[in-house]
């Protein structure tokens, strides 16, 4: 069985949301402080994604602080190594059911994240490239929606939660799951091709489009993560693993999204810079060519 203890889930968790606020903390600044502008929908899905993110690692914190052993090395979600009263093992999968929302809330409010940042890069450019990008949005409702309904009715309501051993042993959780994975899987390989194709048809240097093209490569780290969690956790042929690896898994792959949506507003900051760097050295070489004349 793969393990993870509760604290080294509460610290890949904290550091990752950690992260994902200090970087959009940056991003505001950029925005605000260098760019002179206000808030725009990019910003607001940002601050939504991150408010969830936050709801999800709050809710593993306090179900990890309750103390009745669900993020132990060896207990996994049949429950049979899990020793807490009946009570308390139903109301912590009432718990986690409310977080696979969340999740998938976080995961969709960051792909909103990137889309309207297409609209702002590449949309104003092309009629066609607009198209594509309603067309995107409207998979990724159809997403969301489908995800929302077989969470809700694809199993009996409280099936979840239930320690009868027939709710336990169905199969339309690992259905479900794996539908909802494949459409945030697919959706993802979309969002983070387009940009690649848009890059190579715009007017700049090969250096830049190298450069923009390995800041958007980056989403090709999440998917990475997104194909690992479905070989451990949904496939039909996953090893046997803790809870705490699962939610782990879960965690990383929803917050690794957030951060790498951020990260391409901030390649302006090299912008920033080298305006400044280029402002400081002016002076510094007309003082020289002054010098150098006098003498």
């Amino acid at each position: 069985m793969l393990k993870l203890t509760g604290k080294g889930l509460m610290a890949i968790e904290w550091s990752l949301v950690g992260i994902a606020l200090i970087l959009g903390l940056a991003r505001l600044d950029l925005r605000f402080n260098h760019h002179q502008q206000g808030f725009i929908l990019r910003d607001l899905f940002y601050l939504f994604a991150l408010a969830t993110a936050l709801t999800n690692t709050a809710i593993d914190t306090a179900l990890w602080h309750r103390g009745i052993g669900v993020f132990e090395e060896d207990v996994d979600l049949g429950v049979v190594q899990w020793q807490a009263p009946r009570d308390n093992i139903i109301a912590a999968f009432r718990t986690i059911y409310i977080s696979i929302f969340t999740f998938y809330l976080e995961q969709y409010l960051t792909k909103g994240i990137l889309i309207t940042q297409y609209f702002e890069l590449f949309g104003r450019r092309s009629r066609r490239t607009r198209t594509v990008l309603y067309l995107l949005i409207g998979y990724c409702a159809v997403g969301f929606i489908t995800t929302l309904f077989m969470l809700l009715f694809v199993c009996r309501l409280g099936c979840f939660w239930s320690m009868e051993a027939e709710c336990r042993g169905q199969q339309c959780q690992l259905i479900k799951d794996n539908v909802a994975w494949a459409f945030h899987f697919t959706s993802d390989v979309m969002i983070f091709i387009l940009p690649l194709v848009c890059i190579s048809r715009l007017p700049m240097s090969r250096a830049q489009k190298i450069s923009a093209g390995l800041t958007f490569g980056l989403g090709f780290i999440n998917i990475g993560i997104t194909v690992m969690r479905w070989f451990i956790v949904h496939s039909p042929f996953a090893p046997s693993t803790a809870f705490a690896v699962d939610e782990a898994l879960f965690i990383t792959d929803a917050h690794t999204s957030l951060i790498i949506s951020i990260l391409p507003s901030l390649r302006l900051y090299l912008r920033t810079f080298r305006r400044r760097d280029g402002k400081y050295r002016q002076p510094r070489v007309a003082s020289a060519f002054s010098q150098a004349n006098e003498s």
